[in-house]
């Protein structure tokens, strides 16, 4: 390193040149305020946004100080620099935190929204062990016929006739969601959430009135009963459960 004033050669840590006495410190650039910005990055790691910002700011500051001393750092400025190296590397790890614990909060406890429940069961009156073997493989069979866009379709169409809302497939199928078979049953159940309580009930309801006319008509014979019809909420409920198996949409 050389002295800005005179052109001597300085020792690496020195003040003032020792020829002339001038600053070693380079006079555009200030080692202070890198020391500060390294000691707010690493002190504010925790909050992963703001430690990787102080964090930045320490290490350009850094770099445009040892552009004034051909490359070397002292005193604050060294300090800072480390500060805002360990400071940077703290604060993506607490970034990366965060972002999987705000997702596995949203996963295991969702949204809170209104939610309408159908039961359907497979209907045969007969109770011998074949028939009872062939609800409980057909209820996925059912589900499989029911959750598909053409479904959506058609229950967007009757909430215009019948209630005069304009919505579509997607944003139905957004709304509804089936739960797996119970086990060794014909019995599964349908989900309507939304923010709105209303909302939740008319598409429960329109399923409802749509999906065993659907069995019907693709199935000849077959028929789909609802051992539960919806009722309007008045609860908000959590919308994702990890206990909760759901069959996306296909």
């Amino acid at each position: 390193m050389t002295c800005k004033n005179c052109g001597a050669a300085l020792k690496s840590g020195l003040r003032a040149c020792p020829a002339c006495g001038a600053p070693a410190a380079p006079k555009n650039v200030r080692s202070t305020p890198i020391l500060i910005f390294g000691i707010l990055g690493a002190g504010f790691f925790a909050t992963g946004v703001f430690g990787v910002l102080f964090s930045l700011l320490a290490l350009f500051r850094a770099r445009a100080f040892a552009r004034e001393t051909d490359g070397v750092l002292f005193g604050k400025a060294k300090a800072g620099k480390i500060l805002g190296v360990v400071g940077l590397a703290l604060s993506l790890v607490a970034l990366v935190a965060i972002l999987i614990l705000c997702f596995a909060t949203n996963l295991i406890f969702g949204d809170l929204k209104y939610q309408s429940s159908i039961t359907f069961f497979v209907d045969s009156a007969e109770t011998d062990s074949q028939t009872i073997n062939y609800y409980i493989t057909a209820a996925p069979q059912y589900i499989q016929l029911l959750n598909v866009n053409e479904f959506y379709a058609a229950v967007a169409d009757d909430l215009l006739r019948t209630e005069g809302v304009v919505t579509t497939a997607t944003e139905v199928a957004s709304k509804v969601t089936f739960s797996e078979p119970e086990e060794g049953t014909g019995v599964f159940r349908c989900y309507v959430r939304s923010k709105d309580p209303h909302d939740a009930y008319i598409i429960a309801a329109s399923v409802a009135k749509l999906a065993p006319e659907r069995i019907s008509e693709l199935k000849p014979g077959d028929r789909l009963g609802i051992a539960l019809q919806p009722q309007e909420p008045t609860e908000r409920v959590r919308t994702a459960c990890l206990a909760l198996h759901v069959i996306k949409l296909t």
